[in-house]
């Protein structure tokens, strides 16, 4: 998710001294145009924006959001900023997207800093199993953008 964090001017992030993301991204394309695939990680695990506070946000409405795989899903929610801000950056709908990795944890992941730590059942292993079922489920389909190509 940090690499999404650019702003108007940059889709991507930018660090100096630390990580170039965006110039590397816009460097890469340049050089080897449509050979260069775009790769994300997806990890709605690790999603920040996931929150415990009744009754609107709860333990059992952050697991629903974040193990399906359709519109409004936080991994499809993902893949749907990405092509935006590969968009943003090259001004090409035809840039290839390739889903790198894709997982949940159980039991809890110690790198796990959001206030999921705090639901038990979120690291579970009936919830690793619902996600990798969902999962399984999914034709790749993405609302609103060109879908994943691999």
């Amino acid at each position: 998710g940090i690499v999404y964090s650019g702003d108007d001017h940059l889709p991507f992030r930018n660090v100096p001294g630390k990580a170039l993301v965006n110039d590397f991204l816009s460097n890469a394309v340049e050089k080897y145009g449509y050979r260069y695939v775009f790769t994300f990680n997806i990890y709605p695990y690790f999603d920040p924006t996931l929150k415990i506070a009744p009754p609107k946000y709860t333990c059992e409405s952050a697991i629903r959001i974040a193990t399906c795989f359709e519109d409004g899903c936080l991994a499809n929610k993902a893949l749907v900023l990405a092509r935006q801000k590969m968009y943003q950056l090259t001004a090409n709908h035809t840039q290839r997207l390739w889903i790198g990795e894709i997982g949940w944890s159980s039991p809890q992941a110690a790198a796990l800093s959001t206030e999921m730590a705090q639901c038990k059942d979120f690291s579970s292993l009936d919830t690793l199993h619902l996600f990798y079922e969902n999962f399984l489920k999914w034709d790749f389909s993405v609302g609103g953008v060109r879908d994943p190509d691999f």
